[in-house]
């Protein structure tokens, strides 16, 4: 015989203790992944640059963890098209994204 799994509501003192534990898990993570020019910029349409640096991805979580909603967005994003998600985790506090898929960059 088959069986349906019945989905499970989460009681909110269970969700709140969760949050709580990830907000002391993640607390004072940060995560970027950023390109180091070895040179002067002279042009680029990166979104993110300071100075030769430009930042492709920089999560700073306690930024994220103060909008628990934001932080449940970024967990069901996980599997989905990745522009889709890109585009999302624009809005979200805390998230800084490059929206292009290829940058260009010019430098001396």
């Amino acid at each position: 015989d088959y069986v349906k799994d019945e989905e499970t509501a989460v009681e909110p003192e269970m969700e709140e203790s969760a949050m709580a534990m990830m907000k002391q898990l993640f607390s004072g993570m940060k995560f970027s992944y950023i390109v180091n020019i070895n040179g002067e910029i002279t042009d680029t349409d990166a979104e993110n640059r300071e100075g030769s640096a430009i930042t492709l991805v920089e999560m700073d979580f306690d930024k994220i963890m103060k909008n628990p909603e934001a932080f449940k967005n970024l967990e069901n994003m996980q599997g989905d098209d990745s522009d889709k998600a890109v585009k999302a985790m624009k809005d979200i506090e805390g998230v800084k994204v490059e929206m292009k898929n290829r940058i260009r960059v010019e430098f001396r």
